[in-house]
């Protein structure tokens, strides 16, 4: 049977333990909405060279301006409320 003092030892490797893998969980968190983010943008690039490719050469840059638009006001309205709704302090209940 294990004495106090070491019953005190483990509750605090298992607190640090706790304490490591919420951080790590952060990580690969961010991590993945980085790689989704960046797969968006990807895609959002091959739209608009299929759309510049889809229209008459004079049209070419609005179209590109409008895809860059896009990509632009997404990222803003991400940071703005996406990332509150998706890592907020109520996440997961």
């Amino acid at each position: 049977m294990p004495t106090t003092e070491q019953a005190f030892t483990q509750a605090e490797a298992i607190a640090e333990l706790t304490k490591r893998l919420d951080q790590a969980e952060g990580n690969v968190d961010m991590a993945w909405v980085v790689l989704c983010g960046a797969l968006v943008f990807f895609m959002q690039a091959g739209f608009g060279m299929l759309e510049a490719g889809a229209v008459s050469r004079k049209n070419v840059i609005n179209i590109l301006f409008k895809n860059m638009l896009h990509g632009s006001c997404a990222a803003m309205a991400f940071w703005l409320l996406g990332y509150g709704f998706a890592f907020g302090d109520t996440a997961g209940g």
